[in-house]
């Protein structure tokens, strides 16, 4: 008998996974893909899969903040996923950062109370070095504007701290 899982029932998930936040961005990512299956949608959970060429991929939305984000990724997590990006819009406080322009993080600034269930406050929140090339190579390749650096993570969508 298999586990049930609260976003991807009892099917496996793909080894990589895209997060918008907003479930409606879940078919708009997977109109860009050879194949696309929606598997869930729940709460704010909705979750699919699909290819591109032969790369299995899977798309969940995650909701607002971290709690949220947690329930997706623990679930995905043990439904096979290994590998998680992040995708949707931020803010910026510097100037010469363009809008349109994707950030990828090397690291962010943990302002939120979820990731404190699993491990110390002070251990810092360091993107995958790999995941973290390959999206700039990806940026590169495709001519799309990117800046790398460091981010921050908040449990307030207004103010911006804690």
């Amino acid at each position: 008998m298999s586990k049930q899982h609260v976003v991807t029932g009892s099917d496996p998930a793909p080894r990589y996974m895209l997060l918008p936040g907003d479930p409606g961005r879940v078919p708009i990512i997977g109109a860009g893909w050879e194949q696309y299956e929606e598997i869930s949608f729940s709460r704010e959970f909705r979750y699919a899969r699909g290819t591109i060429g032969s790369v299995a991929l899977g798309v969940c939305s995650t909701g607002i903040g971290a709690p949220s984000t947690e329930i997706a990724l623990m679930d995905l997590a043990a439904a096979g996923a290994e590998t998680f990006i992040r995708v949707g819009t931020c803010g910026t406080v510097l100037a010469d950062i363009d809008i349109g322009t994707l950030v990828i993080q090397e690291g962010a600034v943990r302002l939120v109370g979820s990731p404190d269930a699993y491990c110390e406050p002070s251990y810092p929140a360091i993107a995958d070095r790999d995941v973290t090339f390959a999206l700039i190579e990806a940026c590169e390749q495709l001519g799309v504007a990117y800046t790398v650096g460091l981010t921050a993570s908040t449990d307030s969508f207004f103010r911006g701290t804690r």
